[in-house]
């Protein structure tokens, strides 16, 4: 039985087998009467035993479904901070100055239950005496953290609730202003099926059953999300760098991962922005034009035409307007010289372009790279789009213009022939 609360068999100096419990410092083996042998924290907290195995909780955090009993306490790692469950029915928070925070309840007897819905109570009983109100919220955990905070987490990792803020506006489908998403970080929709990620590559995702549903296309590791105080949402890399935003304006905003799969920022009951670019009043455009700053020209002769200007090709790029050549050339920077091969900018030659000047092409999409498409009996021009993200099954979310002669922003999840890197 190890300092650091790790039950442990050794052979030689080989480690054998493990209870897999540690950091759980002044933990305690106690062979029961009842033939269980169980390891439990310095709080009371059953940690191991030989009847069930490792238990969902640590010393310093217990997870949905879990409970303390009277005289039961969490203890944060550094062994500064207790949360306990106390016999005469309040549970408090203790730091080195003494009581941090309490829920002033006073049934002895009592005891705490986290609940599968993800509401923390304080029970006399079959009574409820207090509550964190944070219902619903699955796969929360509460953990008594090294700085003296008792923090409710959700399934993404956003604190719904702590003994210093209590609920502050959080809960596991919303972001509130002035807070923000760090990597790993999520939010879900109630129903469990769509979840906005902040990924550590640095693209912030929308996924749902059928893989990636939007993402922001950025690709800056270690990149967070804001919900800023005048309603914009950004995507900032390390250094305060903006790479990507909602272009939204709103006192109060919000952003909430909907049950429908939208992803919305609301300025109280009104919409600003949306993952799908549906019922929004404010000028977020991303979701509708890609951000791509050309969407306004106006149809005119020809086929695939649409002008600006008096011309249908920008005047840098040398690329016709809302053509998928000349969004996917805005996106990674490029002009009709540094894509061409045979004197043609087509997409259908954006592949032997790459190769000619030494540039990667592979089968295994990655954020950022061209997606392309050569010529088909239906369509000798080929296509090229922009890979915004990567599904776990190893097809590709891409934003796109022109799929289908339409001239209009979409987004879909696909396979296609090669990628440009």
């Amino acid at each position: 039985m190890q300092a650091d609360g790790n039950l442990v068999v050794y052979s030689g100096s080989s480690a054998v087998w493990s209870s897999s419990t540690a950091p759980a410092t002044s933990s305690t083996l106690t062979m029961q009467d009842d033939g269980n042998l169980v390891l439990a924290s310095r709080g009371g907290l059953p940690l191991w035993s030989s009847a069930g195995g490792r238990a969902p909780s640590n010393a310093d955090e217990i997870a949905a479904g879990a409970s303390l009993a009277p005289n039961m306490a969490l203890w944060s790692r550094n062994g500064l901070h207790r949360a306990v469950m106390q016999g005469d029915g309040n549970f408090v928070v203790y730091g080195p100055a003494g009581a941090q925070w309490s829920t002033s309840t006073g049934s002895a007897g009592s005891s705490l239950a986290l609940q599968s819905d993800g509401n923390l109570v304080v029970y006399a009983g079959s009574v409820a005496t207090w509550s964190s109100h944070t219902a619903p919220a699955r796969g929360v955990r509460l953990v008594m953290q090294d700085d003296g905070n008792l923090v409710m987490y959700s399934r993404g990792g956003v604190p719904v609730w702590s003994s210093r803020d209590g609920r502050g506006g959080w809960a596991e489908d919303t972001l509130p202003a002035e807070t923000q998403l760090t990597p790993g970080q999520a939010l879900w929709s109630h129903d469990g099926r769509f979840t906005a990620l902040m990924q550590g590559d640095g693209n912030f995702v929308v996924y749902g059953p059928g893989g990636a549903q939007w993402a922001s296309g950025t690709g800056v590791s270690g990149s967070i999300v804001r919900m800023q105080g005048d309603g914009n949402l950004v995507v900032y890399a390390p250094g305060a760098v903006a790479k990507w935003s909602s272009a939204t304006q709103g006192a109060g905003a919000r952003l909430v991962m909907q049950d429908d799969g939208n992803l919305v920022i609301y300025s109280g009951s009104t919409a600003l922005w949306s993952s799908r670019g549906q019922g929004v009043s404010g000028p977020g455009t991303s979701s509708t034009t890609g951000g791509y700053p050309d969407a306004d020209a106006v149809a005119c002769q020809g086929l695939y035409a649409w002008c600006k200007n008096g011309s249908d090709y920008h005047p840098v790029r040398r690329l016709a307007y809302r053509n998928c050549t000349d969004y996917v050339a805005w996106k990674k920077g490029l002009v009709w010289g540094q894509v061409a091969s045979g004197g043609s900018a087509d997409a259908t030659r954006w592949k032997a372009g790459w190769q000619e000047r030494g540039r990667e092409v592979g089968s295994t999409p990655r954020v950022g790279a061209v997606a392309w498409w050569g010529a088909t009996s239906t369509n000798r021009y080929g296509h090229v789009a922009y890979v915004l993200a990567v599904n776990p099954d190893g097809s590709a979310r891409i934003g796109e213009y022109n799929n289908g002669g339409t001239g209009r922003y979409s987004e879909r999840n696909t396979r296609a022939q090669a990628y440009l890197y």
